[in-house]
């Protein structure tokens, strides 16, 4: 078979199928057309193609996060690579291993008025853990090299996106056969994982657990965190996936916070709490504060860099006769108020074998006053919290995912992302679930501007968003509904979209 001869697009593939990546995004382009060639050809890996790059990296982060390993995405020269850009910021912080490939021109050509280039290197260095710049015609043992260092470093002790830059000039286009190519896999030896001193593990403690991945690592956690002694309390977050095994949920502990007591110990692990009323009272707290998890990030704690299931090993069994402090009575929870139609929706949906994608916004403060049971799984864009790409990253996973797969996202998070439905490939077991609540609901309820007479026309005010023909547009079943008790999950022969119409 005739194939690109640019022998660095070949070291590339090879190299990352050594280190284990068999999902791969495209995007269309003419620069990156050896990389594509190189993917397709080789029949290492499995391409799925998504013509707009801040989608395709979005994908690409469900994906990841779905299959619990690392995932690869390519696009063209120029402007592409800046579309990866608010991705890549959301696994930097959420450590979900992507490998970012942007094809480039010479370096020669750069800066040199030529059509479709920019400085592509190092471009995205803010929200990456590794970069490199191979050339068209780079030393093999050093091309080999620098791209090896990228690849450990997405998967690495700590986990996170990288970029690899590959140079071609041209022709660009099929030119013979190549043969073999220097490709010899490298693994560097990360830092020493070890436990640092937290002293006495007998104390009171509190333990606050936010967004953590589905996955092997979660797997551990479940397994040790029944284990810990009795001196431990757990306040996990709905996007945990433990809410199930903790002694009060997220929503309980935040209602009672003006009487509860300050332990002698706080540990947090986990992406950013959603509650801002906990982070406050966790930063006020007068003892000793730790956060655990593999990172490079200072934080306003001490820390433990080391993987939770690492820290709850340690001090599973643990035996202690140091008497924990009660909390209060928690009788004055939400549980007093009418739930509403999206934690009513989340309760009902709650136990069964589906990967459960929940927008921010309100949507994932809603989720925290249910208790998610096994064996669904939860995930949400919290390593930067914002609502763009909930969409994407949520085809992504059902692209890959053995498992139905649902996303909860209000009104504006998903007209912000309406491109997502166009991905190629999106099957039945995607279900989208748009609550229509009249634009950015969120506004009408934070104190920043729930009270501003501009809230309405620029802070809640709703793009035009005809979801029903954008359904029928896409090829995707639609249903209308007031009712969350009336909504079912199946897996049917189109993708589904569900708006849910909030009563006013």
């Amino acid at each position: 078979m005739e194939n690109t001869d640019k022998s660095t697009a070949w070291q590339l593939a090879s190299l990352m199928h050594l280190h284990g990546i068999r999902h791969v995004v495209v995007s269309p382009g003419s620069r990156n057309t050896p990389v594509i060639l190189a993917f397709s050809r080789s029949g290492l890996f499995s391409l799925h193609y998504i013509v707009d790059e801040r989608v395709a990296a979005f994908a690409a982060l469900g994906m990841a996060v779905a299959l619990d390993q690392t995932v690869a995405m390519v696009c063209t020269s120029g402007s592409a690579v800046l579309n990866y850009g608010p991705a890549l910021a959301e696994a930097y912080y959420s450590h979900i291993p992507i490998v970012a490939i942007s094809a480039d021109r010479p370096y020669c050509d750069i800066d040199q008025n030529r059509p479709q280039t920019i400085r592509q290197a190092n471009v995205l260095d803010h929200v990456i853990r590794k970069s490199v710049d191979i050339r068209d015609g780079e030393d093999s043992k050093y091309a080999n090299r620098l791209i090896n260092e990228a690849l450990a470093a997405a998967d690495g002790h700590i986990k996170g996106p990288v970029h690899i830059n590959m140079q071609f000039a041209m022709p660009l286009t099929i030119s013979g056969s190549i043969g073999s190519v220097y490709s010899r896999l490298i693994r560097p030896i990360g830092p020493p994982c070890e436990v640092v001193d937290f002293s006495d593990c007998t104390r009171d403690s509190y333990l606050f657990v936010g967004g953590l991945r589905p996955g092997q690592e979660l797997r551990m956690v479940r397994e040790y965190i029944s284990q810990i002694p009795s001196n431990f309390t757990v306040i996990a977050e709905a996007q945990s996936n433990l809410s199930d095994m903790s002694l009060i949920t997220a929503a309980e502990f935040e209602a009672n916070i003006d009487s509860i007591s300050y332990p002698d110990c706080i540990f947090i692990a986990g992406s950013p709490l959603v509650s801002a009323k906990t982070s406050r009272w966790i930063d006020d707290a007068p003892c000793q504060r730790f956060y655990i998890g593999c990172n490079d990030i200072v934080f306003s704690y001490d820390s433990l860099r080391v993987p939770l299931s690492t820290f709850l090993r340690h001090i599973a069994g643990i035996k202690t006769s140091v008497s924990h402090k009660c909390l209060p009575d928690l009788s004055r929870t939400w549980h007093e108020t009418e739930p509403t139609p999206v934690s009513r929706l989340i309760a009902r949906l709650s136990g069964k074998d589906i990967l459960l994608h929940i927008s921010n916004g309100m949507s994932i403060r809603e989720a925290q006053k249910v208790a998610i049971a096994r064996p669904t799984e939860i995930w949400s864009n919290r390593g930067v919290s914002g609502i763009d790409g909930c969409t994407s990253t949520a085809i992504g996973s059902s692209l890959v995912s053995e498992h139905p797969v649902v996303l909860i996202s209000g009104d504006m998070s998903a007209a912000y992302d309406i491109g997502a439905l166009a991905t190629e490939g999106v099957g039945g077991n995607f279900t989208m679930i748009v609550v229509s609540n009249n634009g950015g609901d969120i506004f009408r309820k934070v104190a920043t501007t729930c009270d501003l007479p501009e809230r309405e026309r620029y802070f809640t005010a709703m793009p035009k968003f005809p979801l029903q023909q954008l359904a029928a547009a896409y090829g995707f079943d639609y249903i209308s509904t007031d009712d969350p008790d009336s909504i079912e999950i199946a897996q049917g022969q189109r993708p589904l979209i569900i708006e849910l119409t909030a009563k006013k």
